[in-house]
């Protein structure tokens, strides 16, 4: 009797245990959910002059330290068939350098670095607002990229290494208007 309850009792924990495992790989499956997107990321507002660019986003918004915004757009783009917001904000740095933020979901949005001719390049090391990020560039702008809750968050300035690693490490995200 005990050799038989032990049996049944594994069997169950068996079938519990792959429907867990079945229904876990179907939500991470692309096309099938894909990434779970973070709260607030799954059908952002339709876009509205009248509103702050930054509160119709669905996700944190990347902040550059010591800059000034000089301006800023909301854009919905089809990327491969998913339409993504993005939140474009122009910073002046306090050298006076212009920078661009930009920050956008869902993360099908990275397809465009690629569509506007940008080049991953080989150094590693590079943080932007304390994530991984990969450096790429094109022509004389350097870009960092990074990804962290179903967006994507991108740092536009000089094709410089070492200003872009500092203009990365001076970002944080917060919630829109913070």
């Amino acid at each position: 009797m005990l050799l038989l309850s032990s049996l049944l009792g594994l069997v169950c924990a068996a079938a519990l245990g792959g429907l867990f495992y079945g229904t876990m790989v179907y939500q991470l499956t692309p096309g099938a959910g894909g990434e779970m997107p973070a709260a607030g990321m799954l059908a952002p507002p339709p876009l509205d002059s009248a509103v702050d660019a930054a509160s119709v986003f669905p996700g944190l918004q990347l902040q550059f330290a010591g800059g000034t915004v000089t301006g800023r757009q909301a854009e919905d783009v089809r990327v491969d068939g998913v339409l993504c917001r993005a939140v474009t904000t122009q910073w002046l740095t306090a050298d006076g350098q212009s920078v661009r933020t930009v920050c956008a979901a869902p993360q099908a949005y990275i397809a465009v670095l690629a569509q506007q001719g940008y080049m991953p390049q080989l150094i590693t090391g590079y943080q932007l607002a304390g994530m991984d990020a990969v450096y790429e560039t094109r022509g004389a702008e350097g870009l960092l990229a990074a990804q962290s809750g179903g967006a994507v968050y991108l740092l536009i300035g000089p094709a410089d290494e070492q200003r872009m690693y500092a203009l990365g490490a001076a970002c944080t995200l917060a919630e829109a208007g913070g």
